[in-house]
């Protein structure tokens, strides 16, 4: 399952650099620097695979990988902080509603409409090949860039 972690609008990050991979290469590197000074590793005798199991634990236990905060903060950053507020940076504003919309519409995927519930709210799901456009056409629409038709 593909996720949006983090994304650059101009020089402005948005999200979470931590990713699995990440964290194994740390791990690495502490392991490779105690070993230099002469230390123990942490837990020298864990399988690789229980290790990256415990990661994924680890992992499954944090918060979202693109956390509620940063979702706010770009929201902030496209709309301001609050009502009658207007965005501190208004070309940032613009860059990241065109950073999103193009995120939401530059695919191929093709969406399904399906009205549900009493109120007749449109249901979306989505034919996709490429779990890469799915990840970003999803978190377009958690950031409120809904892909509706072609």
């Amino acid at each position: 399952k593909m996720e949006f972690r983090v994304g650059f609008v101009g020089i402005h990050p948005f999200g979470s650099p931590d990713s699995e991979i990440a964290r194994r290469l740390a791990a690495r590197m502490d392991a490779l620097k105690a070993k230099e000074e002469g230390k123990e590793p942490a837990n020298p005798n864990i399988p690789f695979t229980e290790a990256v199991a415990r990661l994924k634990q680890k992992k499954a236990n944090d918060e979202a990988d693109f956390s509620e905060t940063e979702r706010q903060r770009m929201l902030d950053a496209m709309w301001g902080a609050g009502p009658g507020l207007p965005p501190k940076d208004k070309v940032l504003a613009k860059d990241v509603r065109l950073y999103l919309t193009h995120m939401a519409i530059s695919n191929t995927i093709t969406p399904q409409i399906k009205m549900t519930g009493e109120d007749w709210e449109p249901e979306y799901t989505y034919n996709f090949s490429s779990p890469d456009e799915l990840a970003l056409c999803k978190f377009a629409s958690h950031m409120g860039f809904q892909f509706h038709s072609r």
